[in-house]
């Protein structure tokens, strides 16, 4: 491997440094210009229905390994809060679970039109 000279050395130090002095402000309008493509709407948890992409608000998923976006929305049908998520299965899986424990422990997604 070939060694830096003085110059590349002081542009390697100055680009590390500039990253770390980003302010909170910076990262969450980076985090917005990069924020992944949403769908037109998201299906009802409660009744079937659609929640539009109007109505979305896109979850915090930082920290949650595996969880690629979560998003919240309101039923056009029902006005019932629904929630949507995508990513690894087990991930997934895992935090529709804790979420449902948290709202109550009713039947959620694909397991509310299960008889």
């Amino acid at each position: 491997m070939a060694k830096l000279t003085k110059e590349q050395k002081r542009k390697r130090k100055l680009t590390t440094a500039s990253k770390l002095k980003t302010t909170k402000h910076q990262q969450l309008n980076l985090a917005r210009k990069n924020k992944p493509e949403l769908p037109p709407f998201i299906t009802c948890n409660e009744c079937g229905g659609l929640a539009p992409h109007e109505t979305f608000e896109v979850l915090n998923t930082q920290g949650m390994t595996g969880v690629d976006l979560a998003l919240s929305g309101i039923c056009s049908d029902c006005n019932a809060p629904t929630i949507a998520a995508s990513g690894e299965q087990k991930a997934v899986s895992h935090l529709m679970s804790v979420l449902k424990e948290e709202m109550g422990g009713g039947a959620m997604g694909a397991d509310a039109f299960k008889k």
